[in-house]
């Protein structure tokens, strides 16, 4: 019951990041740029305690013959630990983290742009990893069920790609529409 709750509550965080997302900029257009970086690095430290702590847990508590069979199925078929360990973790938590708290790197924009970036694409490959691993339940799991499937490799077919840049098209869309209408940038009073 508690590894459901947990669960439920992690899967809630691409949305909680989501909003942050929309608080920083709200925080960058109202506040100082420094302290929206500083929010958006240490909120990215708690998304990372927090998503160690339900690996690790799962790893400890979840120690179970169908658990193993489970994790060998998905990694036979997916590349979940190459996207769970590189992407989501490395280069969505900890290299935009580092970007977003070092004085060093936080006043290059080219490299605040790239932290924003990878914060976004390993929010992604979070949602692909719970996607796909949830689409990998091993049968015995489903009562009355005795057939085991052979793992297949997944590949998004054309509707899902056109969700996908349609989604896209929407968010930059939005942010164009925001650019030229909102007052997000202080006019030049010499040229008013």
């Amino acid at each position: 019951m508690f590894q459901y709750v947990i669960k439920r509550l992690l899967s809630t965080i691409p949305v909680l990041i989501g909003i942050s997302l929309l608080l920083f900029g709200i925080i960058i257009t109202t506040f100082r740029f420094e302290q929206g970086m500083k929010l958006s690095g240490f909120g990215l430290l708690v998304y990372g305690y927090i998503k160690m702590w339900d690996y690790l847990a799962v790893a400890y508590y979840g120690n179970t013959q169908a658990v193993s069979e489970s994790l060998s199925l998905l990694n036979q078929a997916t590349p979940y630990n190459f996207t769970f360990w590189i992407f989501e973790v490395l280069l969505g938590i900890v290299l935009p983290a580092v970007i977003f708290l070092s004085s060093r790197y936080k006043h290059n924009p080219a490299l605040v742009v790239l932290g924003a970036f990878l914060a976004v694409l390993g929010i992604i490959v979070n949602r692909w990893n719970v996607t796909v691993s949830g689409l990998f339940i091993p049968l015995e799991y489903s009562p009355g069920t005795l057939f085991q499937p052979e793992p297949v490799r997944y590949f998004p077919n054309v509707y899902e790609w056109g969700v996908a840049i349609g989604i896209l098209g929407y968010m930059l869309l939005l942010l164009t529409l925001g650019a030229r209408y909102l007052p997000l940038f202080e006019k030049d009073k010499a040229h008013s």
